[in-house]
């Protein structure tokens, strides 16, 4: 069995059908198998008579070299994500969130919300954007760290992300004290340099910003050609509910890239990490 599995969970929305092209992407990079699962609700009227069969075609990788497999399922959506990822040891789900008003507004106490505060594994989210995905190889990951448990978790996946894909990885800090001190510029500055990535083959840089960190984040992230963030959550109770109106949450609603939430007892993206 190939040790890198990405699910990809799609409702046939629109929205889907561009988040399915990043994940295509990183699939190819990361040489993984990808899975397409659409799960039919089970005790409640069909949003539409199309047969999902005919649908999942629209959902099939473009790139010959990608392994995939597509799965109908009946249920409730969020438990059959969770339970099709356990049984096929998914490294990452894949789903694809409204626009503007993001995870915290849509889908608070849905499946996304269900799926990232139950998932043992990373999970990406990708906002629904005019944007196209770009089809060169990727190259930038974006990972801030908050000097806790769940930077290092962050810092430790996209590490691993980026030995697989072959990516500069940016490690950051956002101060958003008052203007500090030498002494404290320089003591940020020591604790940034001890996140550095697990391998020493990754390429690697440090930068702080000053301000507010959601803002900040994603205005360096949006300005330059970021592929990916990778964003430390809080364990059991996922974005929505552990950081609503934090950082993490900021960072879903207004990124233009998308966003791999971490926790610290995710298994990491590579075996051979």
């Amino acid at each position: 069995m190939n040790p890198n599995q990405i699910l990809f969970a799609t409702d046939f929305s629109d929205r889907d059908l561009r988040a399915f092209k990043h994940t295509c992407r990183l699939a190819l990079d990361w040489h993984a198998k990808l899975h397409v699962l659409h799960v039919e609700r089970d005790h409640e009227p069909p949003f539409s008579t199309v047969d999902p069969s005919k649908e999942l075609k629209r959902f099939i990788p473009g790139q010959p070299a990608i392994e995939f497999e597509q799965t109908v399922r009946t249920g409730n959506p969020a438990d059959e994500i969770l339970k099709f990822a356990d049984e096929q040891h998914v490294r990452l789900i894949v789903l694809g969130t409204h626009g503007r008003s993001g995870l915290g507004r849509v889908v608070s106490g849905s499946i996304a919300e269900n799926v990232m505060r139950k998932a043992k594994c990373a999970v990406m989210t990708l906002r629904d954007l005019d944007t196209p995905c770009s089809d060169r190889r990727m190259n930038y990951i974006l990972v801030p760290a908050d000097f806790s448990v769940y930077g290092y978790a962050a810092v430790d996946f996209a590490s691993c992300l980026a030995l697989t894909t072959n990516a500069d990885l940016t490690i950051c800090y956002v101060d958003d004290s008052d203007p500090s001190s030498v002494e404290d510029h320089e003591r940020i500055w020591k604790q940034l340099r001890q996140f550095v990535p697990t391998n020493s083959k990754v390429r690697y840089s440090h930068k702080i910003f000053l301000g507010n960190p959601g803002e900040e984040i994603c205005k360096y992230a949006n300005s330059k050609p970021y592929d990916y963030i990778v964003i430390g959550t809080h364990g059991r109770s996922g974005i929505t509910r552990a950081v609503r109106g934090s950082v993490a949450e900021y960072v879903v609603r207004h990124a233009n890239c998308p966003v791999i939430s971490v926790k610290p007892t995710n298994q990491r993206i590579a075996m051979s990490c």
